[in-house]
């Protein structure tokens, strides 16, 4: 049997969950969570952004490149190709689908590996993380991204 990996992910919490043979269709192999995502923004940026004085003119501070909130789904993404790199190096997975919003599907393009992204089948762009596995597999099972009952 070919083991596929489900990563249904979010800006603060990830599962991976795989198909096994038993009595479950899926089975939950690691959960992952960045607080830091669940933060308000002023919880977020630490600090007073830096001044500069240049000869002549008036003082002025540095403008804040990226939002904070944005750097944190960054490093989430980065957790998480990290993760799915490793179960591919070790191969645990043959198949990979991602259920994830948008924005966090985007940033993991970004940051997946060659042999990461070689596995995936399926991208669902939507948040199923808050559903048990169980409805997990039927939301799927109706998208036709998991194998018959009978193991075919």
């Amino acid at each position: 049997m070919r083991v596929t990996w489900y990563l249904v992910a979010n800006a603060s919490t990830a599962r991976i969950l795989e198909t096994a043979k038993g009595p479950k269709p899926l089975t939950e192999r690691k959960v992952l969570n960045h607080p830091e995502a669940r933060s308000a923004r002023k919880d977020l940026k630490r600090d007073r952004p830096g001044m500069f004085r240049q000869k002549g003119t008036r003082p002025g501070a540095f403008v804040e490149q990226a939002d904070a909130r944005k750097h944190e789904l960054e490093v989430f993404a980065r957790e998480l190709a990290s993760e799915l790199a490793l179960g591919a190096v070790l191969h645990a997975y043959e198949r990979l689908v991602i259920v994830a919003p948008a924005p966090l599907c985007a940033l993991l393009r970004e940051f997946l590996s060659p042999a990461v992204q070689a596995r995936i089948v399926h991208v669902v762009q939507r948040d199923y993380t808050k559903f048990p596995d169980d409805e997990v597999y039927r939301l799927l099972g109706r998208s036709m991204l998991l194998p018959a009952a009978n193991g075919a």
